[in-house]
């Protein structure tokens, strides 16, 4: 059975044990780079190899890398503070380090959200654990801000009343806490209302 077989079976195991799938893959993950580690030394001493000697040589090796890695360490610590804090879930609108979307990926290493225009974002997760993450999808429901401008030309009482009557009509709207419609500001070029 290879490593990866074990890892999609203790993935499997974890998702009907009812874990968060973002949990699940991954332990998945994990346990498939763990067992390869432990397959690799096991194999070298099979061979005949000092795993001592090999052992004090890759140290010194993983001394190198980890300084010049050390930004992909930060974010595989903060992809296990990820996956056990769940600050957000696969499927989530979120807003991270300035990017919004849908979380489609909480990774070992990376984060990836699919934004409005159908891009594909990968932040790394030392990015993601070190900014303000915005998760709209933690509550039932979103208070929403609109700043609408308008021509100095136009009445305002009939854009007042031009807004009242959509925000009436659209039945994703709740009637409480009541919307609001407010001149917010006269600026240079138009007048402002704010739609809450």
């Amino acid at each position: 059975m290879s490593a990866r077989a074990v890892a999609h079976s203790v993935g499997n195991t974890a998702r009907r044990a009812e874990m968060d799938d973002t949990l699940a893959n991954f332990l998945e993950r994990l346990t498939d780079i763990s067992l390869i580690t432990v397959v690799a030394v096991i194999a070298l001493g099979i061979l005949g190899l000092n795993i001592n000697a090999i052992a004090a040589m890759l140290g010194g090796v993983i001394i190198g890398i980890g300084f010049s890695l050390r930004e992909q360490f930060s974010s595989l610590a903060t992809g296990i503070i990820l996956a056990f804090r769940q600050p957000f879930h696969t499927g989530d609108l979120v807003e991270v380090a300035g990017v919004l979307g849908q979380a489609e990926n909480i990774g070992i290493f990376d984060t990836t959200l699919r934004t409005s225009n159908n891009e594909t974002v990968f932040i790394p997760n030392a990015q993601v654990w070190g900014n303000t993450i915005i998760n709209y999808s933690s509550q039932p429901t979103v208070r929403l801000n609109l700043t609408i401008p308008v021509s100095y030309k136009s009445d305002l009482n009939t854009v007042r009343t031009v807004l009242e009557r959509v925000v009436a009509e659209n039945e994703r709207i709740l009637e409480e806490p009541k919307p609001s419609i407010i001149v917010k500001e006269f600026a240079s070029r138009a007048v402002r209302f704010a739609v809450r």
